[in-house]
């Protein structure tokens, strides 16, 4: 197996048992931002822009994730056991 560098900056991703990838990152300040995204883009063969767009801001997250757990609530076992 593939050694990466002491004390260098690494990109990496493993796939369970069987293996994975890694990428050295030798300038940080060339490195780019998306550089997971457009690997995870590439491994489901789909474009980048998909993964790339813009996210909602957190107050609109938190909006959707009390809204989910409010609908979860018949379907939540784990209230019977508290």
């Amino acid at each position: 197996a593939a050694r990466l560098p002491r004390h260098m900056p690494f990109f990496a991703v493993e796939f369970g048992l069987s293996g994975g990838f890694a990428h050295v990152i030798e300038n940080e300040r060339d490195f780019p931002k998306s550089f997971g995204m457009d690997i995870v883009a590439g491994i489901l063969k789909i474009s980048s822009e998909i993964v790339k767009r813009q996210r909602s801001s957190i107050a609109e997250e938190r909006q959707l994730a009390e809204a989910f757990t409010e609908s979860f609530k018949p379907y939540d076992w784990t209230a019977a056991i508290q």
